[in-house]
């Protein structure tokens, strides 16, 4: 059996007292559970509870003879239980309410500016107009809660400002590399986050470098944030590049973390002096503020949603990430449709598209753990050493630098040692001059 109203229909009528009242009547009075009451008001059996709990706190020999009188006043009932109604629910501080001053000085700079909140705060504390206290969430609550606009400079034909021209780049001309950490607790799961953390066989640093014509990938992993590897890495995909007769320059562009060069022009130029020897130069930039990091963060953002977060389950150790990340790579490569400018195909058709040999693509770039293959990848990249090496000298050459060069590059470890260094002349004209 059920009430004619329940709690909430008696309580919207502005009757919450009478409501509660009745509760009482019925647990105190009639002796019923709280269960049944609450069954019989169509309530939770802990309002219930919190009510009687209240009026056991609070009661007074007034309030208990109106309980058990048989025909109670209205207006006693609001008079004597005024104290089981409920306190006021407004917040007591707002999170997102500036003193009116500074709102107004907001607002003033904003109908003037049209900055976004960030670029504004800098703006007002560059000005004096703030004070450090006042934080930039508080700015951007403001935004939010009068709706201001951002002014956003369009072209007269209303197009907007692609970073390349894509129409008129080649394939493989402009490359982009950056380091992914995993472990980003801003992005991945719970999960995801306390699997790779505590299995020391899972990497936690991906190595991307994408093309920014074709979108097409090559990935590299590491259990360390170290410079050897990028750089190895680097030399080693564009060797794999060369060795398919792709002979036009290629610019390679990186942020300037320390992961890469740590923005030092002596760094840059020593690593350059190494990709001058296959026509290729490197250029670093301000990784948080300029906009050719976002060509190669949306693919992060990608790798997120698409692998990491949907494919976690499958990882339990090195074998079943290497074989993720492969078919991740494939299908990244061969079968994800990217609506790039001017793409909507996938990397593979927009390489078919852009007359490359169709031999490059049937042995596939591996996907590489680098810590167990690093010295390997130094091994077979070391040519570029030998290169620039002797770009670098003319003959005739110190001895003493042919020395330095056996210690330093490990090249000359045969059974031949001894007679190289006694001879080193005649070991080093034929066989690098190649006369």
């Amino acid at each position: 059996m059920y009430s004619e109203m329940s709690y909430k229909q008696i309580s919207k009528n502005h009757w919450e007292i009478i409501a509660k009242f009745r509760v009482l009547k019925s647990v105190f009075v009639q002796k019923r559970s709280k269960i049944d009451t609450a069954k019989f008001y169509g309530m939770h059996r802990n309002s219930v509870s919190l009510i009687c709990s209240t009026y056991l706190r609070i009661k007074t020999p007034e309030s208990d003879q109106l309980l058990y009188s048989i025909h109670p006043n209205y207006d006693d009932i609001e008079r004597i239980f005024s104290f089981l109604q409920h306190g006021s629910r407004r917040p007591h501080t707002l999170r997102g309410i500036a003193p009116p001053d500074i709102e107004a000085i907001i607002l003033k700079e904003h109908e003037t500016l049209k900055y976004g909140y960030r670029r504004l705060y800098k703006h007002l504390l560059n000005k004096g107009a703030l004070s450090k206290n006042i934080h930039e969430w508080l700015v951007k609550w403001i935004y939010k809660r009068h709706w201001m606009k951002i002014r956003t400079i369009r072209t007269k034909n209303w197009e907007s400002k692609h970073l390349y021209n894509y129409n008129s780049i080649a394939a493989f001309e402009f490359l982009h590399l950056d380091v992914k950490f995993i472990l980003d607790q801003w992005w991945i799961p719970e999960a995801i986050y306390n699997k790779f953390k505590c299995n020391p066989a899972l990497p936690i640093y991906q190595r991307t470098i994408i093309d920014a014509k074709s979108r097409w990938r090559f990935l590299a992993y590491s259990h360390e944030k170290n410079a050897t590897f990028w750089l190895e890495f680097l030399k080693l995909v564009l060797m794999f590049i060369r060795n398919q007769w792709i002979d036009r320059k290629i610019t390679i562009w990186f942020d300037w973390w320390s992961e890469f060069c740590s923005a030092s022009e002596k760094k840059l130029a020593e690593r350059n002096s190494i990709l001058h020897t296959i026509n290729c130069e490197a250029y670093q930039y301000e990784g948080s503020r300029d906009t050719r990091k976002n060509l190669i963060e949306r693919s992060h953002k990608s790798d997120d949603e698409e692998f990491y977060a949907p494919r976690w389950y499958f990882i339990k150790d090195r074998k079943s990430f290497i074989k993720e990340a492969k078919n991740r790579e494939m299908h990244w490569n061969f079968t994800r449709i990217h609506t790039w400018i001017g793409m909507n195909t996938t990397p593979y058709q927009k390489l078919m598209q852009c007359w490359l040999p169709k031999t490059f693509w049937r042995d596939q770039f591996p996907v590489l753990i680098l810590d167990e293959c690093i010295g390997d990848i130094i091994y077979h990249t070391k040519t570029l050493n030998i290169k620039r090496f002797l770009d670098t000298h003319t003959l005739p050459i110190d001895p003493k630098l042919y020395v330095d060069f056996q210690v330093n590059l490990n090249i000359l470890n045969n059974h031949f040692a001894q007679n190289v260094l006694t001879q080193y002349h005649c070991f080093f004209y034929y066989h690098f001059i190649g006369v």
